[in-house]
């Protein structure tokens, strides 16, 4: 039997932890992730390791110390100039653009979506970590902040990483993969926000977008699980995907360690019925709801008049 230990007192929560199995054989899953699963109840600071109650020595160890939340390894400014954002694309995250890699089957996948609203100046971001492929809910996370320039759209990765940044910075646990609702390397500019957000985070990262923004918009067999891949200048940079039969297809594109082929893959395994995959629909439904809520608030009481 295994258990975890918190600051070296037995963990109160060892009986619920989703990541032993049962049996005589019980095993730790977490890989080092019960982490998160503590830090739901409340605990900031974290010491795990599993031993066998049989024997004195630990046959595993994981120690890990958590701050404020996620932070990038990479920080730049967010400027309000394109000039200088397109500077920092082409100097600081160019070179490290990086497709090679394949993400876990099963681990922590953070979804992140941003909505804007042009007329109040403002964008809003939520971001919802998950267990896969169960999909379990653990943390949650809501931003907003300025709109720092018009839209371009080869620099929109600007537009909204800097509110991606903050909100993901209540995020305590690390997750194995990123999935945002935005372009990866189909953008013109090769850094959509999903490659923007892989890079300096350094973790693998998809794209996963409701409407093709950049050229003719490709078409793809009406049946279900239909998918073609778009080229650009020799280069494999999205693919569209049809996920349910006769509704509109959607649009992968990889953003950071993972190939095209992989990214497909894992939308696909991550549908439940619906049109978008679950780490892109939660955190949608989240940010509407909170885009409405502040609209509603923020809307001019309207002014009754007498009849008279």
């Amino acid at each position: 039997m295994w258990y975890n230990a918190l600051l070296g007192l037995n963990c109160p929560l060892w009986s619920d932890c989703p990541f032993l199995t049962a049996g005589d054989a019980g095993a730790c899953l977490g890989k080092g992730r019960c982490e998160s699963y503590c830090l739901s109840a409340g605990i900031a600071s974290v010491e795990i390791f599993s031993v066998r109650e049989t024997q004195a020595e630990p046959l595993l160890t994981v120690s890990r110390k958590y701050s404020t939340g996620m932070k990038p390894t990479i920080v730049h400014n967010w400027p309000r100039r394109l000039s200088d954002a397109a500077q920092i694309q082409r100097g600081t995250l160019a070179p490290l653009i990086d497709l090679y890699g394949t993400p876990p089957d099963e681990g922590l996948i953070l979804g992140i979506e941003c909505v804007f609203h042009e007329s109040f100046g403002k964008v809003y971001c939520s971001a919802v970590l998950m267990r896969y492929p169960g999909f379990t809910e653990i943390e949650r996370s809501l931003g907003e902040d300025d709109i720092p320039f018009p839209y371009a759209l080869e620099l929109s990765s600007f537009r909204e990483g800097k509110v991606i940044c903050k909100t993901l910075e209540k995020i305590k646990a690390t997750p194995d993969l990123i999935m945002i609702h935005g372009d990866g390397v189909n953008s013109p500019s090769g850094i959509g926000v999903a490659v923007h957000i892989g890079i300096i985070f350094n973790i693998a990262s998809i794209g996963c977008f409701r409407r093709f923004r950049t050229g003719e918009r490709p078409r793809v067999a009406r049946k279900k699980g239909s998918v073609r891949k778009i080229v650009r200048d020799k280069r494999e940079i999205a693919a569209v995907f049809r996920s349910k039969f006769q509704v509109k297809p959607i649009y992968i594109s990889p953003g950071y360690k993972v190939g095209l082929d992989d990214s497909v893959r894992i939308v696909q395994s991550m549908l439940r019925g619906f049109r978008m995959p679950e780490p892109i629909r939660v955190p949608h439904l989240l940010v509407m709801r909170h885009k409405s809520a502040v609209e509603k608030a923020d809307k001019p009481a309207e002014v009754v008049r007498d009849g008279g």
